[in-house]
């Protein structure tokens, strides 16, 4: 997926920002997949200069690198930023439903990471849910449908709780 994303980078010019925005998030993805997480981040940052350079704020398919520094910043640990990020990304896409959903997905997916992460598992199944609802319109979902069971299983997965097990109670107890 690399190669191809590279050279569309590589053929769009100064005058197709939109274009250039949309490039430099799918290459911050899978930057980000492959383990270069540095890489993701700066590819993202880059996007999201465009989008101020070119004070593309207001136009809904700039949400994608948000979206992608975000997934960036997740994966780099930096949660409340990337939650921002996400949140704000989604947050714009949610209002306007012609836009393609998978941008969308993968914004959610990521969020439900980084509110498990943040220890809100009642937000990270909401976000799920909201996940799971656009789905079921796109009985063709590739992957989604899989990575979205993927999160909802760990989810499942109960963290043990802190303490001893075992210990005698207290009075109070």
């Amino acid at each position: 997926a690399r190669k191809p994303l590279e050279e569309g980078l590589r053929l769009t010019r100064i005058d197709q920002p939109v274009l250039r925005i949309v490039m430099l998030s799918a290459l911050s993805y899978v930057a980000g997949d492959e383990g270069h997480l540095k890489e993701a981040e700066s590819l993202a940052r880059e996007a999201r200069g465009v989008v101020e350079k070119f004070k593309l704020q207001e136009v809904p398919q700039s949400t994608v690198a948000n979206i992608a520094l975000g997934r960036a910043l997740a994966k780099r640990s930096k949660l409340a930023e990337a939650q921002v990020e996400l949140e704000n990304g989604i947050q714009v896409r949610q209002r306007l439903t012609d836009l393609n959903p998978w941008p969308t997905i993968i914004g959610l997916l990521t969020l439900s990471d980084v509110e498990l992460a943040r220890g809100d598992r009642s937000g990270a199944r909401k976000v799920l849910a909201e996940a799971r609802a656009i789905l079921q319109s796109y009985p063709d979902a590739g992957i989604f449908p899989e990575l979205l069971e993927r999160q909802e299983r760990k989810l499942r997965v109960r963290k043990p709780r802190e303490g001893q097990l075992g210990a005698e109670l207290t009075e109070r107890e």
